[in-house]
């Protein structure tokens, strides 16, 4: 069920020690009511993954309801529109959640859910034009980039997050990965990668140079559906020529990749939350609650 925080918290410190410690959280925000309800438009919590609450958006109605919209817009990594109202039926219409209300009140709430997620770790292998181009355009579009090769030095990629001498260290983690060798220990870097299970792994190379490199993977005891999902070549076909347009064509690949595998993230990580048998709060009985605010120091 989670907790609440301490009263008094400012929540916009807390949020700004989340994000520097990459930890995910979610805002909400009641944006509507209808009274009597004990939250009122603007108020704000903010909801660990943990389930975990900073600051009031209502009663015992409403607590439940959001700290489980909370860790699915956490887990699926995209906003929910929460509408608790007397008479609703539990039901998912284009991003917008609506549960009944279980308080006695009768009150009507909406509460706009934001995930504040860390952003997807992606790893590139190499020091070739094509790696050197990838990572400032996968920062644009919302990856923390990790460049790695031996011999590499930080003023090699200023855009990545971090720089990587070899192929390894302690703590490397990618949730999208790129080996963009093109020729400098192709199999070590690859197996690299591939070692690290990856969401999602693009080897630039041609068809031919791509099967004989899965081949040694596989030789080596390589999971054959992992070896098998390997892109390759990488990217999409954009009729790409320089070592900048590949990059592109890659990055985009990976944008597709990282929403098309969205969902088998949220079936790993997602608590269902429309479920028709399921009412807003814990207890299917009436509730008190929410005609009136939480007493000073009060955790309701």
């Amino acid at each position: 069920m989670g907790s609440f925080m301490p009263p008094g918290i400012d929540l916009d410190e807390e949020a700004r020690r989340l994000r520097l410690g990459e930890q995910p959280f979610a805002l909400a925000t009641v944006v509507r009511c209808v009274a009597p309800t004990s939250a009122k438009p603007g108020a704000k919590a903010l909801v660990l993954d943990d389930g975990t609450m900073h600051g009031w958006i209502g009663g015992g109605c409403a607590q439940p309801t959001v700290r489980r919209v909370a860790k699915r817009a956490i887990a699926e990594d995209r906003p929910f529109l929460v509408r608790i109202a007397p008479d609703l039926a539990v039901r998912e219409d284009d991003g917008t959640l609506e549960f009944p209300m279980t308080c006695s009140s009768r009150g009507t709430l909406e509460i706009f859910v934001e995930p504040v997620v860390p952003k997807p770790a992606l790893l590139v292998f190499g020091a070739s034009p094509v790696a050197l181009a990838i990572p400032p355009l996968a920062v644009q579009v919302g990856f923390a980039v990790t460049l790695a090769c031996p011999g590499l030095t930080p003023d090699a990629a200023p855009q990545a997050v971090r720089v990587v001498d070899g192929w390894t260290q302690d703590g490397l983690h990618a949730d999208f990965a790129v080996v963009a060798t093109q020729g400098f220990s192709d199999a070590a870097a690859l197996r690299a990668a591939f070692d690290l299970q990856p969401r999602h792994l693009a080897l630039v190379a041609s068809g031919r140079k791509a099967a004989k490199l899965k081949a040694g993977l596989l030789d080596a005891g390589g999971d054959p559906a992992r070896v098998d999902s390997i892109d390759a070549p990488a990217g999409v076909e954009i009729g790409a020529v320089s070592a900048g347009e590949i990059a592109l064509s890659i990055v985009a690949g990976l944008v597709a990749a990282r929403r098309r595998t969205a969902p088998a993230v949220r079936a790993a990580k997602a608590e269902k939350v429309v479920d028709a048998g399921s009412p807003a709060a814990p207890d299917a009985g009436a509730h008190d609650c929410c005609g009136a605010a939480p007493k000073p120091g009060a955790a309701r």
